[in-house]
This record gives C-alpha cells, sequence and structure tokens, in this order.
C-alpha cells in the first residue's frame, strides 16, 4: 500500500514523469537512457518508504511485520538493521537505505545467461523501464514510420531529485545529489543484454544519448507548468460506475 502510494505522490510531483512515452499529449519524451535512472529512483522512493512505514507499523506492535516483508527489495527487517547500525539517526539510515533498495539479488533467474544468475533488483528495473519504453513507442509509430515532432530529452539533477522530494524523503535529496550526477554523467552499469536493447532502441527512434540533447528544462520552459497541463487535481476525477460483476 505504501509503495504504491509513493508512486502516486511521484505521478503528482514529479515533472519528467509527465514526459513519458504513454502521455499521448506530449511530444517531449525523456530518453530511454535517462529514464531508466528516473524509474530506478521512483523504485528507490518507494521501496524505502514501504519499509520505513513497515518499520513504524512494527513500533506499534503489528505483527509479522518482519515475515511479510522478507522477500521485499528491502525489507522492514533490514532497514531496522540500517537504523541500528546509524545509532538511531534517521536521516543517515534513509540515505543508506535508498543506496541499497535496489541492490538485492533477485530470487528468480530469468535466463540461461550465467551472467544474469547476478542480476540485481536495479537490472530489473532497468530493463522494465526499457521494455516499457519499447512497448510504448509502438503507439508512436504508423506503417513503421515514427510520429513527426517528438523530442527526447536528457534529465539534469533536479528532476530525479524531485522523486525524493515527493513524498517522505526530502531530508536525503542534497545527500543523494553526488550520486545521482554521477548517474546521469556516466550512466548506469547496464547487464550486456540491456546495453543492447538499449542500442536498438536509440537506433529505432534514431536518437542515441548525447550531452547534446537538450535538457527537459530547456525544451519545456518550465517544469512545473508543463506537468500541471497533464495531472488533474484529485477533486477533479469524475468518479467511476461500479464495476460489473465478474464472471463465474
Amino acid at each position: 500500500m505504501l509503495h504504491e502510494y509513493g508512486h502516486g505522490t511521484q505521478v503528482q510531483h514529479v515533472p519528467a514523469l509527465s514526459a513519458t512515452v504513454y502521455n499521448h499529449q506530449t511530444k517531449v519524451l525523456v530518453h530511454p537512457r535517462d529514464l531508466m535512472i528516473l524509474m530506478a529512483a521512483c523504485e528507490e522512493h518507494a521501496h524505502v518508504i514501504q519499509a520505513w512505514g513497515g518499520h513504524l507499523f512494527h513500533q506499534m506492535n503489528v505483527e509479522n511485520i518482519h515475515e511479510v516483508t522478507r522477500y521485499d527489495a528491502l525489507s522492514v527487517e533490514t532497514f531496522e538493521d540500517i537504523l541500528n547500525e546509524e545509532n538511531g539517526n534517521k536521516l543517515q539510515a534513509l540515505l543508506r537505505a535508498v543506496r541499497v533498495a535496489l541492490g538485492k539479488a533477485l530470487v528468480i533467474n530469468t535466463s540461461n545467461d550465467p551472467l544474469n544468475d547476478k542480476r540485481l533488483m536495479s537490472d530489473y528495473y532497468y530493463d522494465l523501464a526499457l521494455g516499457n519504453f519499447n512497448n510504448g513507442m509502438n503507439l508512436r509509430f504508423n506503417n513503421g514510420k515514427m510520429q513527426e515532432g517528438l523530442q527526447f530529452v536528457r534529465l539534469e539533477p533536479e528532476d530525479v531529485l524531485a522523486v525524493f522530494s515527493s513524498f517522505g524523503l526530502e531530508s536525503v535529496v542534497e545527500g543523494e545529489r553526488g550520486r545521482i550526477i554521477r548517474l546521469l554523467d556516466h550512466g548506469p552499469v547496464l547487464k550486456p543484454a540491456t546495453q543492447k536493447l538499449l542500442s536498438e532502441i536509440e537506433t529505432r527512434i534514431g536518437t542515441p544519448y548525447s550531452k547534446k540533447l537538450p535538457t527537459f528544462q530547456t525544451a519545456v520552459g518550465d517544469r512545473t507548468l508543463f506537468a500541471e497541463k497533464f495531472i488533474k487535481p484529485a477533486n477533479e476525477f469524475e468518479e467511476l460506475p461500479a464495476p460489473m460483476p465478474m464472471a463465474v
């Protein structure tokens, strides 16, 4: 629940998330290389919010919280271990938690490639971001021709750091700045199959990643105003009819 709530706040407060391929109202799209970084940050934020919230529930004597979150990317027990190692310093614990949130090895092996036996949660989310981008681009092609006027942009640190400011982790923003700058400067470390997919996507869209790409800020002028065009306040959504009963 807290994990998905975290994602909901991200959509409301992270302007760059409105520049993704599934928003058919924009032709400004985050380049897939930086999209991986943005989406991984979204997952780091959501997993830390969930573990931190689980820790608060544990303090209220909620039963089985350790067992229930045992296989999470960041379990409550792991978060509490970090908090204890930091002598209860919440800021330091949250910073460390963000940095290890996607460092857990995947439980299942999704490939016969022995190198992929060591895939981490971060690798999974990089693949997911690229897969979703590729699928979304199918909607931007017609008879093999890409929609005209698409502009692929690169991100700046503030675009990614906005994820952590969206809910609950404002205190880690400055501590995370250096890591995010390095990620954007050098790109994430990718498995060979993921790097191959990224190269194929870049060929498909005719736009390899380059520092010469315009920034998101340059392309839209004002991040906040850009996002506000696509995000409705909660009270503006129409009430949906009750779902039909499922067939038995």
